[in-house]
C-alpha cells in the first residue's frame, strides 16, 4: 500500500472482516480461525484499578481543556480567538471539527466532513430506531444525523458542558447528556446504533468503550466509528501511550473481546489524512500563485504539511455488529 506521502514502504494491514466462531475464536475474512490475542502487558486495562482511574481522569481533563480552549479560546487570549475564528470559517460554522473523507471532487472541509458521515452511515443499512452520538463535540455530527433520523431518536454525549450547550443550539430537539464514553449510565439495549467520529483514541480505554457500547446496543445493533492509531514512539499528548502502537490483530480483537459478533475494518488513511494534506497543498499553491505568500513561506508551510504525514499513522473506519444478545 502506498502511504499518504506516496512512499511504497510496507504498511500494516488493518483492513478486513472478521466474525466470531461458535468456539469464541475469530475468522479472518472467513478463511482461517484465530484465537483472540491476549491483551498486551502494557495495555491500560491491565493496570490496577487506581492507576486506570487516574489515567482516565487525567486524560479526560487534558482533552476536555484542550478542545474547550481551541473551540472557544478564552484561555488563549487574542491568538486563541484567531484560531477559533479561523476554524469556524474553515468549517463554515457547521459544527464539524473532523479530518473529513476526501473522495474525488471534494474541495472543502465541510464537504469532506459530510462525506465522512456518509461513509460511516453506509455501514448502517437500516437507519431506524434510536442512535447515540458518542463524543459529539459541538454538534456537527449530531446535526448531520437529522438527515436520516428524527430529532427525538438522536442522543449525543460529551464530557464538556460548554460544548453541550453549543450542541443544543446546533441540533435542537436532540437529547444531549454529559457522560463518559467509558462509563455510560444508559440501561442495556438502549440504542439501535451508535456512532463515534474521531474520538476513540482519546478514551481510556478503547476496550472499555467497546464493552460499554456493546452493552447499551440493542440486539443486532451496530457500532460505527472512525479512529486514529499512532505508533507507540510518536509523541501525541492527547492519546495515552498505552493506546498507541496497537497492531491490526490487537485492534480487531478488542471489539471481538467486547462481545461483538462481526467486525469490519477499513484503512482509510489515504482518503482521510492523505486527502486533507493534498487539499492543504492545493490551497497553499493557490496562495503562492495569487501572491499572498512568497516562495520562502510556501516552502516552510509545505514542509510542515508533509512532515505530518509520516506514513506510520492509521485512520480506520470500523463497523462492529452485536449479535442476538
Amino acid at each position: 500500500m502506498i502511504g499518504p506521502r506516496g512512499s511504497t514502504e510496507a504498511r500494516l494491514d488493518y483492513s478486513g472482516t472478521w466474525s466470531r466462531s461458535s468456539a469464541g475464536a475469530s475468522e479472518w475474512r472467513n478463511e482461517q480461525a484465530l484465537a483472540l490475542a491476549p491483551a498486551e502487558g502494557d495495555h491500560p486495562d491491565a493496570a490496577d484499578g487506581e492507576t486506570l482511574r487516574r489515567l482516565q481522569r487525567d486524560t479526560a481533563r487534558s482533552v476536555n481543556q484542550w478542545y474547550d480552549r481551541t473551540m472557544y479560546a478564552p484561555g488563549l487570549g487574542p491568538f486563541g480567538r484567531i484560531l477559533s475564528e479561523r476554524a469556524s470559517r474553515r468549517f463554515e460554522r457547521s459544527g464539524f471539527r473532523n479530518y473529513g473523507y476526501w473522495a474525488p471532487g471534494i474541495r472543502t472541509r465541510v464537504d469532506a466532513s459530510e462525506e465522512l458521515m456518509e461513509v460511516l452511515l453506509a455501514f448502517i443499512p437500516q437507519k431506524v430506531g434510536t442512535i447515540l452520538d458518542v463524543a459529539c463535540g459541538i454538534g456537527g455530527t449530531t446535526r448531520y444525523l437529522l438527515n436520516y433520523y428524527d430529532a427525538d431518536a438522536v442522543t449525543g454525549i460529551n464530557i464538556s458542558s460548554k460544548q453541550l450547550r453549543t450542541c443544543r443550539q446546533l441540533a435542537p430537539g436532540c437529547r444531549f447528556l454529559k457522560m463518559s464514553a467509558t462509563d455510560m449510565s444508559f440501561p442495556p439495549g438502549s440504542f439501535a446504533n451508535i456512532i463515534c467520529v474521531e474520538a476513540a483514541h482519546h478514551f481510556v480505554t478503547r476496550e472499555k468503550f467497546a464493552t460499554e457500547a456493546h452493552r447499551v446496543l440493542a440486539p443486532f445493533g451496530s457500532l460505527v466509528l472512525s479512529d486514529l492509531v499512532w505508533p507507540k514512539d510518536r509523541t501525541v499528548w492527547w492519546t495515552p501511550v498505552q493506546q498507541r502502537g496497537m497492531g491490526p490483530r490487537a485492534y480487531r480483537d478488542l471489539y471481538l473481546r467486547a462481545g461483538f459478533e462481526r467486525v469490519e475494518i477499513v484503512d482509510a488513511t489515504d482518503e482521510v489524512l492523505g486527502g486533507l494534506s493534498r487539499s492543504k497543498l492545493r490551497s497553499l499553491r493557490s496562495r503562492l500563485r495569487r501572491g499572498l505568500i512568497d516562495e520562502k513561506a510556501f516552502r516552510r508551510a509545505r514542509a510542515r504539511i508533509l512532515s505530518r504525514n509520516t506514513g506510520d499513522t492509521y485512520y480506520l473506519l470500523v463497523a462492529a455488529q452485536k449479535g442476538a444478545s
